[in-house]
């Protein structure tokens, strides 16, 4: 989980574990501290050579845990060696691991330069961050999050093309807003889940704990405040204009308010379990889940008949393979489909 967390991959529920394990146990602490030194480098992989390795691995050695030697060279006790081997071996880890982590970042997160700091994750991935405040975040699969260099320092602004889960330091001076095409999301210090994909009919906001208002763009800034365990559901369509009034008309049957079910296994909802690495769905149709199907697993799926589109499912996977979800799926459904490399064709039986 060490390694999760410094590669930005650890979800929420993870994290509350490795809390509780550095909390209680002095030895996980300490290699916690020892991914700290590293996590805090920031290491350009284009600049590491062997003089810059060999001086990091010696800085990181005089961080774990030496034991003394008697003059004649033998440890004074069997409890001595043993924490001698386990700090070399905890070292040895680390030496691997280091690379591992650069990867990762490399290839599911990229913060990129510019005005704006940019936090991207590719299709079939997730990622973790945490803004300059402390506030944490977790990124879906084809998710962007950007802030200007000056996060924090007069106002708390974001703006999110995607589904990202934030968890918000509480500063009552300067609120957390959340910027995406069809609404804008301020709070001062809650939990709440945002789904804002470009192309999709719905634009998202899921309040899991404190309160948030929500500004929407094409209803001339209408606000909504929203309760924990509420959702707010805004269509991605264009505002009816008339030729008279150039306003917005504001219709009710174009964003929807309603309540969510709780789950009691973390405390969150349905919209958030994509955290945990759960996929949930709740009365969807296949058309919707074929939407999320294709962005969480990186494969094109294509559903050859209108009407098998429509029919709808509900249904939850726990770290489950492409394969082991269309199997399921399949027994429900009575369709066929076939995989092939990245491309999934759905049919009729």
């Amino acid at each position: 989980m060490l390694a999760k967390r410094a590669s930005r991959e650890i979800t929420l529920l993870e994290q509350q574990e490795l809390t509780m394990l550095i909390n209680n146990n002095e030895s996980y602490a300490l290699l916690a501290r020892s991914f700290d030194v590293l996590d805090t480098a920031s290491i350009d992989v284009a600049e590491i050579d062997e003089k810059d390795f060999e001086t990091r691995w010696s800085s990181l050695q005089a961080k774990l845990p030496k034991d003394e030697i008697s003059r004649k060279g033998e440890y004074k006790s069997r409890k001595s060696f043993r924490l001698i081997r386990y700090g070399l071996a905890a070292a040895c880890i680390l030496a691997v691991v280091i690379m591992g982590i650069l990867f990762i970042r490399q290839q599911n997160s990229m913060l990129l330069p510019g005005e704006e700091n940019i936090v991207a994750t590719q299709r079939g991935s997730k990622s973790y961050t945490v803004l300059p405040d402390g506030t944490q975040v977790w990124l879906n699969a084809d998710t962007k999050i950007s802030y200007g260099k000056s996060f924090g320092a007069g106002s708390r602004e974001v703006t999110l093309t995607g589904e990202a889960y934030f968890d918000v330091i509480k500063d009552a001076s300067k609120p957390f807003i959340v910027h995406t095409d069809a609404m804008d999301v301020i709070v001062l210090g809650t939990a709440f889940n945002v789904s804002a994909y470009k192309g999709e009919m719905q634009t998202e906001a899921t309040l899991i704990r404190g309160a948030v208002e929500v500004s929407l763009k094409k209803y001339h800034d209408k606000k909504v405040m929203l309760k924990p365990f509420e959702k707010l559901s805004v269509k991605n369509t264009p505002s009816v204009v008339t030729k008279k009034e150039q306003k917005p008309q504001l219709e009710t049957a174009m964003f929807t308010l309603s309540k969510i079910s709780k789950v009691p296994l973390d405390s969150g909802s349905v919209e958030t379990q994509w955290v945990q690495n759960r996929l949930v769905f709740a009365n969807s149709t296949l058309e919707e889940i074929a939407v999320r199907l294709a962005r969480w697993y990186d494969v094109n799926i294509t559903i050859t008949n209108q009407a098998l589109k429509q029919t709808k499912y509900s249904a939850e996977f726990d770290n489950a393979t492409l394969d082991e979800v269309m199997q399921s799926l399949k027994l429900a459904g009575r369709f066929s489909y076939k995989i092939d490399n990245k491309t999934v064709t759905i049919s009729p039986q």
